[in-house]
């Protein structure tokens, strides 16, 4: 396998270890409870320079990168109006990527990544190197099973490039491998529980919530707060019928397959849920509580969400989510500002090379303060929205 392309510095593109590397889970990881393309040359007509005067969203949605079917830590029956067949295999994320899949505003936040241009547009730019072009889009780590047709602007993008980067490698991501490191990393320490973290009353609205959605809290009662976050924010988008097999992510890996294109990843799966793990526990707590409380977000503001990525409205995704997700900075600075810290020397590294790539994240990466597009203009870059 030829090595991965170096970012500046040395810094390889992360790639996902191969299932030869991953050993038997020792017991003592698992829980108590279950032991025993050619440059573009002349401007395209899709181009056009973005609006310097438009208003851009600070925030959008996030879903995290990784499919919920490798962050399985058991099995469990499948959650009302569900079958096996679809509630088995399914997204360990982090999208998404990032955070929970759940349909509060902070877990879009996390999860639904939108546009950038408050004009009616692709989430899809166009980067120029000294020799070639980067492609940069915004994903939706997730979409309906009903309406997965990807906007305009991803299949030129596809099309024009040599090579696939995303969040994580999601080409080569070993299933054994996400699922052990959920299992080693989401359990709480020996002799603590959930209910003891949460006291009562925080546990009682967790539970019933987790039964709601046909997950015992008995299931759930070995991990931390933030993995329970995530593991009801999961079934959550499960129920309003957002199918992880039909992410952005997850489409271009199948073309990327059929096409034999090579793919590569920014991060290691463990850098990605590495920036849950480490929140503080008062943070994951907060984390799992607002996830609870915005569970049951209409269907209708889904669709709004929705609508507004695939035209590049900013200002409604602006509005809907970006609020809600910079009052948690202890969230948005190791899950999107230290993040594009570490990707960005990794995006600069393609511009230098001769052949075009197709950079896909979360869209929350990519705008506001700190955002990928700022950091590439900072360091004398031109991006262009396709249209």
């Amino acid at each position: 396998m030829p090595a991965s392309p170096s970012g500046a510095h040395g810094q390889p593109l992360a790639r996902s270890r191969g299932t030869d590397e991953c050993g038997r889970i020792p017991a003592c990881h698992r829980p108590a409870h279950q032991r025993a393309r050619h440059r573009v040359g002349s401007r395209a007509p899709e181009l056009r320079r973005a609006p310097q005067g438009s208003a851009a969203a600070r925030d959008a949605l996030h879903l995290r990168a990784v499919p919920a079917q490798f962050r399985r830590l058991r099995r469990r029956p499948p959650p009302a109006r569900l079958s096996y067949a679809r509630a088995a295999p399914r997204w360990l994320a982090a999208d998404g990527g990032g955070v929970g899949r759940t349909a509060s505003r902070r877990l879009l936040a996390l999860c639904l990544l939108g546009s950038l241009s408050a004009h009616a547009a692709s989430p899809v730019w166009a980067i120029r190197g000294a020799h070639n072009t980067v492609y940069l889009a915004g994903s939706v780590h997730l979409l309906p099973a009903e309406d997965a047709v990807l906007p305009q602007g991803f299949d030129r993008a596809y099309a024009d490039s040599s090579k696939l980067v995303m969040e994580l490698d999601l080409g080569k991501l070993d299933p054994l491998e996400a699922a052990g490191w959920m299992i080693e990393h989401a359990a709480l320490p020996a002799g603590t529980t959930l209910r003891g973290m949460l006291g009562e009353q925080r546990y009682s609205r967790v539970s019933a919530a987790a039964a709601e959605l046909g997950a015992p809290i008995e299931l759930l009662d070995g991990q931390a707060p933030w993995a329970v976050g995530v593991e009801l924010a999961d079934l959550e988008f499960l129920h309003q019928g957002f199918d992880p097999e039909q992410g952005v992510e997850q489409q271009l890996v199948r073309r990327t397959h059929a096409d034999g294109k090579p793919t590569a990843g920014l991060e290691t799966l463990g850098e990605e849920l590495g920036s849950l793990e480490a929140l503080a526990s008062e943070d994951q707590m907060r984390f799992l509580d607002q996830t609870v409380s915005e569970l049951k977000r209409s269907q209708e503001e889904l669709e709004e969400v929705l609508r507004a990525w695939r035209r590049g409205d900013a200002a409604t995704l602006s509005r809907l989510l970006a609020r809600e997700f910079r009052s948690f900075p202890a969230l948005y600075r190791p899950l999107v500002t230290m993040r594009n810290q570490r990707w960005l020397p990794q995006v600069e590294q393609l511009l230098r090379e001769d052949r075009n790539a197709f950079v896909v994240v979360g869209a929350l990466h990519l705008v506001g303060d700190g955002g990928l597009l700022e950091l590439l203009r900072k360091d004398g870059f031109t991006a262009q929205q396709l249209n």
